[in-house]
C-alpha cells in the first residue's frame, strides 16, 4: 500500500469507502504501520453520518462480516 489508498463497495443504502494511510514514524523515517479508515456516502453521492459500528453491526446481523 502507498499513501492514501481506497477501496469502495456497495451496502445496503450507502456506498462505502475505506481509505487507509500510512501512520510515519519521525524517528524510523518511514512507515510503520497504517490507519484505516470508513466514509459512508447515499446513493446520491452525499456524505452519510454513520458510525463504522453501526456498518460493521449491520453486516454482521446480515452474514457478510469478512
Amino acid at each position: 500500500m502507498s499513501g492514501l489508498d481506497h477501496y469502495s463497495v456497495e451496502h445496503g443504502e450507502w456506498a462505502l469507502w475505506s481509505v487507509f494511510q500510512p501512520v510515519f514514524s519521525l524517528s524510523h523515517m518511514r512507515a510503520v504501520g497504517y490507519e484505516g479508515l470508513l466514509r459512508a456516502h447515499d446513493k446520491l453521492d452525499r456524505p452519510s453520518v454513520v458510525s463504522p459500528l453501526d456498518v460493521f453491526g449491520q453486516a454482521s446481523r446480515t452474514g457478510e462480516e469478512r
